[in-house]
């Protein structure tokens, strides 16, 4: 076993292309060890996406919050003013029922007024003829001397 042998498994060894190129292998290990840098670059990546999609989200669940708060808030005020309305609707409701009877006792009223005149007319009219029927006849009648 000589050193030519030793020679000839070196030249084996050799990472030369056959066009002189060194060639580069990389070992198993190596390999492995880039993948998990490149899934450790691509995990880290991914982790600051949802970060910042959870701030995001965060934001938007906070103004979702004073939203609804505002909702809330108007919904309260909706029903009071929705029973002050209901209230006020009732209201006028026994306020027109009071006009229309205060209407029916206008017209009967007013109703009973030309009566009354009808009736002060009639008795005028009565004691009119009848001074008018006493002057005739103490016209008629010959005066004493």
């Amino acid at each position: 076993e000589s050193d030519d042998e030793y020679a000839e498994e070196d030249d084996d060894d050799d990472n030369d292309d056959e066009d002189g190129t060194e060639m580069i292998t990389v070992s198993t290990s190596e390999q492995t060890g880039m993948a998990s840098f490149a899934a450790h670059e691509q995990l880290t990546s991914k982790l600051k996406v949802a970060q910042v999609e959870c701030k995001a989200l965060r934001a938007s669940l906070r103004e979702s919050e004073k939203t609804r708060e505002k909702l809330l808030q108007e919904l309260v005020t909706e029903r009071g003013s929705k029973e002050k309305l209901d209230t006020l609707e009732s209201r006028v409701m026994e306020l027109e029922e009071d006009n229309r009877d205060k209407s029916l006792e206008i017209q009967g009223l007013q109703s009973d007024l030309v009566d009354v005149k009808d009736l002060y007319r009639n008795q005028l009219t009565v004691l009119l003829e009848e001074k008018a029927s006493t002057l005739a006849e103490a016209a008629k009648a010959p005066e004493p001397d």
